[in-house]
């Protein structure tokens, strides 16, 4: 009967989890098409990146186009990251830098928030960007949430919530003590990848050297360029980016990184539970003694 419990425990949270991540999908404004006019007029068509890489002289302009698609448009802000300048924002027309703080639209990673996102995010929403490169290595801007939003805190909490649950319902202790010490450890180690992940290093801008060009090659592949000289590159990595961004954008993508990277640490937690565990299992053993 405990088993049974157990597995029930398990297939609730599991799938409390996977709703979250749809949700995360849906309400967060996914990017559908980008236009970028660099310097010396030169034009990129993307699907994936609004940030480009190069080097540039100083104060030469950029200009970026950018449609999203937003399922759930119940954001409160949102944040603007901003590589080089951003001298103009608009949204379906409607000039909207003057809801920034003017004195931080270069080159801020944490992101200028937009307020009232509500009065203007719409299930599309066409974006104009006009910037400086001011010789940067990099230029372009990234349409981000603002995790301060309430409803997304209220969100982050309630995934937290649940992947405490599945910690729990995993851990195979019958000491109290010892398995909710170990679901804390496991549900702080899930925060701190959400936090890299997320705040630290969005996918977005880092991806480099290999693993840029492995995504170039899901890229490729995705539009339907296909060439078998593409085969000497490792698929792996290709077709997961592919895929992933198919059904749920970076977000999924992002999203997947952090599950995949937190599973890593559960499935070693195992083995070495497993076959390295002599004095927690003494101790535990020890517990249920005393308490008899």
């Amino acid at each position: 009967m405990k088993s049974y419990y157990k597995h029930v425990s398990i297939s609730f949270f599991t799938v409390a989890i996977a709703l979250m991540l749809v949700f995360f999908c849906k309400i967060t404004p996914q990017v559908s098409s980008v236009e970028i006019m660099g310097p010396h007029f030169n034009e990129e068509n993307s699907t994936a990146f609004t940030i480009v890489s190069g080097p540039t002289t100083r104060d030469e302009l950029f200009w970026i186009k950018v449609n999203t698609v937003t399922e759930l448009p119940w954001l409160h802000s949102l944040r603007l990251k901003t590589w080089a300048c951003v001298s103009s924002v608009s949204v379906d027309g409607v000039e909207r830098l003057s809801a920034m703080n003017e004195q931080n639209y270069c080159n801020d990673k944490k992101g200028v928030v937009l307020t009232s996102a509500q009065t203007f995010l719409q299930t599309k929403n066409s974006w104009s960007f006009t910037g400086a490169t001011d010789g940067s290595n990099e230029y372009g801007i990234l349409i981000d949430k603002d995790w301060s939003d309430p409803v997304l805190i209220t969100a982050v909490a309630l995934l937290a919530l649940f992947v405490m649950g599945l910690s729990y319902s995993l851990l195979p202790f019958k000491n109290t003590s010892l398995r909710l010490s170990f679901t804390f450890l496991f549900t702080i180690a899930f925060l701190i990848r959400f936090w890299t992940v997320f705040l630290r290093l969005p996918a977005e801008d880092a991806l480099y050297s290999d693993m840029l060009g492995y995504f170039y090659r899901g890229l490729e592949i995705g539009s339907g360029n296909y060439v078998s000289t593409q085969n000497f590159q490792p698929l792996g990595f290709t077709f997961w980016s592919m895929l992933t961004r198919a059904l749920g954008g970076w977000e999924l993508l992002n999203w997947l990184h952090v599950f995949a990277s937190w599973g890593t640490v559960v499935v070693i937690f195992f083995l070495a539970l497993e076959y390295f565990s002599v004095p927690i299992r003494s101790e535990e053993h020890t517990s249920e003694l005393q308490s008899h």
